[in-house]
């Protein structure tokens, strides 16, 4: 039971971490297009 309980919790923060990951590449993405834009059009 308690290992279970342990494979849950690493389970959860595993999904919390990728989803953080996700996020902050999405953001640098979106940041980079935007430079892009501005440089591209400039």
């Amino acid at each position: 039971m308690d290992n279970f309980v342990v494979f849950m919790l690493t389970l959860s923060n595993f999904d919390w971490a990728l989803r953080e990951t996700l996020k902050k590449r999405k953001k640098i993405m979106r940041d980079n297009f935007k430079n892009f834009m501005i440089n591209g059009f400039t």
